[in-house]
């Protein structure tokens, strides 16, 4: 089966160009050729689904779904294509697009293979920052600008520099953010984190200034951010917790680095999905160093420090990260009271139980180097945890 494809500008010497046989869900399959018939597909079943092989299945289109530059090969969606909110939300796989985008965006899935984001809002400190900062002339010279004015499901595009201006709190708390994404927006860096950060301000206290607050549906790519903090009274979530980012849970962070950030609890990361970033000397007061109950794919989380429980993570879920480093003051120095799959824990410690996880379940995990502070401590690599298919070493 096919979900959420974009299958485009193939050719078959007989039939079926696009696609022969199988299952097509929130598909686009257009601009195939064949030698035969079904220049789209052929012997496909087909629903939700836009192609030039008009199909007898549910909601399917027969229009062009209008790319934003076909021929450059862009196959993202434009604004007037008849595949947004054309898909079927029940045959969704997955949350995120292949991009890593959201890969819900106003209630319904779009077809093909990427989510649109419409029109395009610009950040930059050489800007004249001319509302609504529609060109790189025109950039608002601020992150928080540029958020406020672009219309859900658009874009604000980043170029380089230090951001550490700007930003307010959510939803009536307490906790300012440098940047607080309340719709569903993709907010992007130019060149990546290494050269745009968004930067906070702590320590922990009255004073102090979270990097991001990301709402459902919103995504984060490509930024640093550091030194933001959190309050020392309060709400404990969000007042008290995640320096770095806050995040809902369907917000999804790519790309990103976040270090030196700071809160009671979840020093760099609480909930939503992070996706290829380092989290790295972040702290927490309390639980969850690193990241707390978000589920974290192919990141890195090193020298993440917890007072209590989790130096690296703490719940949520890993998914191929790498935990080096990562010191809890109690239990579980890599990560406690999380789901782990092959992912590698090495050199991390703490004072009780669970060098390397404590009260977790981890699936071809290795475990190697991991110890704890105290001589009588129990389980330097793993400690009341399931561990299936895993190796432990040191």
């Amino acid at each position: 089966a096919a979900i959420n494809c974009t299958i485009v500008e193939n050719h078959a010497g007989d039939d079926g160009g696009g696609m022969f046989f199988g299952t097509a869900k929130n598909c686009i399959i257009y601009f195939n050729t064949a030698g035969g018939s079904g220049a789209d597909h052929d012997s496909t079943t087909v629903t939700y689904s836009c192609s030039r092989n008009t199909s007898p299945g549910s909601g399917n289109l027969g229009v062009n779904p209008q790319f934003v530059n076909r021929f450059g090969g862009d196959y993202r969606l434009s604004s007037t294509s008849a595949c947004i909110n054309r898909g079927n939300n029940p045959d969704v796989m997955g949350s995120t697009d292949v991009a890593g985008n959201p890969r819900i965006i106003y209630d319904t899935v779009d077809m093909g293979a990427l989510e649109f984001f419409g029109a395009v809002h610009y950040v930059s400190p050489s800007g004249s920052h001319t509302f609504p900062y529609l060109t790189w002339a025109d950039a608002a010279n601020n992150i928080q600008a540029a958020v406020d004015a672009a219309p859900e499901g658009t874009t604000v595009l980043v170029n380089d520099g230090v951001y550490a201006t700007g930003g307010r709190a959510f939803n009536g708390f307490a906790l300012p953010n440098r940047v607080a994404i309340e719709k569903a927006l993709m907010v992007q860096s130019v060149n990546g984190p290494e050269a745009t950060i968004i930067q906070g301000a702590g320590p922990i206290g009255p004073s102090a200034v979270r990097c991001v607050y990301l709402g459902d549906n919103a995504v984060l790519s490509g930024f640093t951010l550091t030194n933001g903090a959190a309050l020392a009274t309060g709400i404990y979530f969000p007042d008290q917790s995640a320096g770095g980012v806050y995040c809902e849970s369907s917000a999804v962070v790519t790309n990103c680095t976040l270090t030196g950030n700071s809160g009671n609890s979840a020093g760099g990361a609480y909930q939503g999905t992070l996706n290829n970033c380092t989290l790295t000397g972040n702290w927490a007061l309390a639980w969850g160093g690193g990241a707390r109950a978000s589920t974290l794919n192919d990141c890195i989380l090193s020298q993440n420090y917890a007072e209590l429980q989790g130096g690296g993570a703490f719940q949520g879920t890993l998914n191929r990260c790498t935990l080096t480093g990562n010191e809890a003051g109690n239990e579980g120095g890599g990560a406690i009271f999380a789901e782990l799959n092959h992912c590698i824990l090495a050199g991390n410690s703490t004072g009780l139980l669970g060098g390397g996880a404590d009260s977790c379940t981890l699936n071809n995990c290795t475990l190697s180097l991991n110890w704890l502070t105290v001589i009588d401590g129990d389980g330097g690599g793993a400690s009341r945890s399931t561990l299936n298919n895993c190796t432990v070493t040191g």
